[in-house]
């Protein structure tokens, strides 16, 4: 898709000046994923034009224009700089990036979404809109370990509670928590729409699992608590693939074993990954539902509606292309 305007503004961290570099950037590239790992930008720029370096922590703002559309597409920080010869390539992050700290926290009586305004609060980021269902989660001690753990094993218990699916994302400088319900949109990716290439595979060499054996240590008993779903039918056809993973000991028996059909019901399938190449639409953000319509892949038919789980996109020449990965059922 061909894009009218960029707006590509670096603010120093140390003295506030401001640079416009829309002109002097080469390919400009962001990559956005659902696991709560940070949004990434990267650009390189032209020194012969302007010697120019940037302090770490740096803000950069990137906009773009497309079909009369004029949308913010990344804010972060400046977290690495690399001259070579007559440029200096520039890695940026979001938001996200800050979720790898470590800290403890207490949880009595909270939600995931007043669990994120806490460490919003604590850490001094941007919040946007938090969405949540006023779910309690079960109380639990997250000793020293990384923010976007502990807010993710809020949305698993969340997820586990409500049946509700969230992710968090930042939207152009603010974190926000999203109901992925809430992120349908009416955009088609197909044969006939937007697509440039595909990359299909099927397996159940990774992440298939028709036999979970969930654990917990009581220390009150001393004995090992056993928890297990499984599919003997898969395991005929497959064989025995087992997914064998610690549970914290306060879990109750009943969450015990919901959380093991939970997860045998998310992992024991065939692996289903799609790649799409395709042109660029602006307004698609991770996280958003879009509807496939492929019917050139042998033996298979795309028909159906599909979550964005990564989304790469690449600006250069006036033409904005992207990559997805996508979930679908």
């Amino acid at each position: 898709m061909q894009y009218e305007k960029i707006e590509l503004i670096i603010q120093s961290s140390e003295d506030g000046t401001i640079y416009d570099v829309s002109n002097l950037a080469g390919s400009i590239k962001t990559s956005k994923p659902i696991d709560n790992s940070a949004g990434k930008c990267s650009f390189s720029i032209d020194t012969n034009v302007q010697k120019l370096s940037f302090p770490m922590g740096s803000t950069v703002s990137f906009t773009v224009t497309e079909r009369g559309i004029r949308k913010g597409k990344f804010f972060g920080y400046i977290f690495q700089t690399t001259p070579k010869g007559d440029s200096v390539e520039v890695t940026a992050y979001d938001q996200l990036r800050y979720l790898k700290n470590n800290e403890s926290y207490v949880l009595t009586g909270t939600t995931m979404e007043k669990l994120i305004r806490k460490i919003g609060s604590d850490f001094n980021l941007r919040l946007g809109t938090i969405e949540g269902s006023n779910y309690l989660l079960p109380e639990r001690i997250e000793d020293n370990k990384s923010l976007g753990d502990i807010i993710q094993r809020a949305i698993d218990f969340t997820l586990q509670g409500t049946k509700k699916l969230y992710i968090l994302r930042d939207e152009f400088g603010y974190l926000c928590n999203r109901d992925v319900s809430k992120l349908t949109t009416n955009i088609i990716i197909g044969d006939n729409s937007l697509l440039k290439d595909y990359d299909f595979k099927q397996d159940i060499d990774s992440d298939t699992y028709n036999n979970v054996k969930l654990y917990k240590d009581n220390q009150d008993t001393g004995k090992r608590e056993i928890y297990i779903a499984k599919d003997s039918d898969n395991q005929k056809r497959w064989g025995k693939l087992q997914l064998f993973q610690n549970i914290d000991e306060d879990v109750t028996d009943a969450q015990a074993r919901e959380k093991a059909q939970q997860l045998l019901k998310l992992y024991n399938r065939v692996k289903r990954t799609l790649k799409l190449k395709c042109q660029g639409i602006i307004e698609l953000e991770p996280g958003d539902g879009i509807y496939l319509q492929l019917t050139d892949i042998p033996g298979v038919t795309f028909n159906q509606e599909a979550m964005i789980s990564k989304i790469e996109d690449t600006y250069e020449n006036g033409v904005h292309s992207m990559d997805l990965e996508v979930m679908f059922e």
